[in-house]
């Protein structure tokens, strides 16, 4: 039997030697089983889980900014609110105009984070440069928070639906797909957690990346590997993508046979 035989296995204790001899069999703990010839299943195409994806993007992102209306200001002080914003709409905008009049602030400073997170190079010392390393500790503080929520998030919305009877995230159940192991069964939740790795990367990676721009090249690499993991579905004669592979599972399309 191969991997990817989409079968449900079954008792063989009562079929005949013969038959049982010509059949696939495997092994499950003491007891041996057959498996049954292949159903048709059908395989989602990129086009169908690119639509869940985006359903999900939506809930996600709603889920996202509501928390941050909501939850996030609780997590922090009035005093530290107050001096986020007055350092972005006063100190930082002021001082940030400054040096582009004098000449002083290239494209690669803004590039490798010097214009954004730098306090020495933005400011030479006093109130100013000490309210700037303040901010910067928010700041951390605060992405820190976004990126504990958002691993938090990944594992609520997506690893743990995949392991119950929906067998997927909203966005596949509203277009009725279904997440199942080389067998046709239900996945567990190493394999679930598997398949969002890429998810959870790039949520905690992308949060690193903007804040610390000296990590662009992180967040190059987590883009194109979320390119690759995607347009593999289209070469793949299953569908897989990388996430897939790596989780050892199909994303099926719900027809009378699954």
């Amino acid at each position: 039997m191969t991997e990817d035989i989409l079968a449900r296995p079954v008792d063989v204790k009562d079929k005949p030697v013969n038959i049982i001899e010509s059949e696939p069999r495997i092994v499950v703990g003491e007891s041996e089983k057959s498996v049954l010839p292949p159903q048709e299943f059908e395989y989602a195409s990129f086009w169908i889980r690119l639509g869940a994806r985006a359903i999900d993007f939506v809930i996600v992102v709603i889920i996202m900014l509501t928390s941050s209306l909501l939850i996030f200001p609780l997590l922090m002080s009035s005093a530290d609110i107050t001096k986020s914003k007055n350092y972005a709409s006063t100190t930082y905008s002021v001082r940030l105009v400054a040096l582009i009049e004098q000449n002083n602030l290239s494209i690669g400073d803004l590039l490798n984070g010097k214009a954004i997170n730098d306090c020495g190079f933005l400011f030479d010392g006093g109130e100013s440069r000490t309210l700037c390393e303040e901010v910067n500790k928010i700041d951390l503080k605060t992405n820190l928070i976004n990126s504990s929520f958002s691993f938090l998030l990944v594992i609520v919305y997506y690893v743990l639906p995949s392991i119950t009877l929906w067998q997927g995230s909203i966005g596949k159940k509203l277009l009725k797909l279904k997440i199942t192991n080389f067998s046709g069964q239900k996945i567990n939740l190493l394999q679930s957690f598997a398949r969002e790795v890429f998810n959870l990367l790039g949520a905690v990676g992308s949060i690193v990346s903007l804040f610390y721009f000296q990590l662009w090249p992180l967040l190059l690499i987590l883009s194109l590997v979320g390119i690759v993991d995607g347009l593999k579905i289209f070469f793949d004669e299953k569908r897989k993508s990388l996430h897939d592979d790596i989780a050892q599972t199909y994303v099926l399309k719900i027809t009378d046979n699954l």
